[in-house]
């Protein structure tokens, strides 16, 4: 009886084996649940309503928890998709004013293996101290409270990264915080009322693919020194520069991958750079859009649109 007890017992712990090396840990991380139990708890207002309710401490398994994407196999967290996560109910205006606010960026230490991190629409106004996720490729900060590019330069994984609807104004940190990340392909900063004129340092984003400057207040011409500088854009498919107060079209040669190119609503004032803009064919969308032209008779653009192409990924 006994033999037969304990050949169960193996047979039981064999087939447990075998369970988890097909599907992996049986539960998340403990730090990492930990971790998001910190987070829901910065995230909480005193005036909202709970958010975030499938968090609970008794809940061992965090991978089951809204917003929570977890790797099938190691049960380690890549996606957090923290949109609108700071919900603010029916706040009176001065409340909700006083809702935005910096979050800690050594909370998100635990997720070493997060590979898409959203945050938008959550009353941010910036981070205390630099995002350290070496593997994160995606991040969306979009419809925040941000005043100025936060510390992202430890992001080397990062592909694509959305600040649209901010409150960045300048180009400060630019620099020092964008151009560094050498693998991003898609930057959007529609929205974010940008004055004066695009940077040079542009151009050294060589992997970008996507770029959009969308409602803002540039002006002046594109940087040639970022476009012809010795590392160019020549992988960027689509720019948007539309809903700005640019005054002519650049000679764009360069960039031969582009397919893309939006100049509506703008102040573009003459056509008289327009032969010499554009030395390639494969361009698929062009719009120039109430953009204030005042010399058309002689354009004709059937030729620009010889060979369209799709985006290529």
């Amino acid at each position: 009886m006994e033999y037969h007890l304990v050949l169960y017992l193996l047979t039981l712990l064999a087939c447990g084996l075998l369970h988890f090396q097909a599907h992996g840990s049986l539960a998340c991380l403990e730090e990492e649940r930990v971790g998001l139990l910190k987070l829901k708890e910065a995230f909480h207002h005193p005036n909202a309503s709970a958010s975030l309710p499938s968090w609970r401490v008794e809940e061992i398994d965090c991978c089951r928890w809204e917003r929570v994407t977890c790797d099938s196999m190691t049960k380690r967290v890549i996606g957090l998709s923290l949109s609108d996560a700071r919900q603010l109910g029916f706040l009176n205006p001065s409340s909700f004013l006083n809702a935005s606010f910096f979050l800690n960026a050594s909370l998100f230490l635990p997720f070493q293996k997060l590979q898409n991190l959203s945050l938008d629409r959550s009353h941010l106004k910036g981070f205390y101290g630099e995002l350290r996720l070496s593997k994160l490729q995606v991040l969306d900060l979009s419809w925040n409270m941000f005043t100025e590019i936060p510390s992202l330069g430890a992001l080397q994984s990062l592909k694509i990264l959305n600040l649209k609807e901010n409150y960045l104004e300048s180009f400060s940190h630019f620099e020092a915080e964008l151009t560094t990340l050498n693998k991003l392909e898609t930057l959007n900063l529609d929205g974010n009322n940008l004055i004066g004129e695009i940077p040079p340092s542009i151009g050294a984003m060589a992997s970008l693919k996507v770029l959009s400057f969308k409602y803002n207040q540039l002006n002046g011409s594109l940087p040639m020194e970022g476009f012809y500088g010795e590392l160019r854009l020549t992988k960027l498919q689509v720019l948007d520069l539309g809903f700005n107060n640019f005054t002519e079209i650049p000679s764009l040669g360069a960039l031969q991958s582009l397919k893309i190119l939006n100049l509506e609503f703008n102040f573009l004032e003459s056509f008289s750079h327009f032969e010499g803009a554009f030395q390639f064919y494969s361009i698929a969308l062009f719009c120039l859009f109430a953009c204030d032209v005042t010399l058309m008779q002689n354009l004709t653009l059937s030729h620009y649109f010889e060979q369209p192409g799709d985006v290529e990924s």
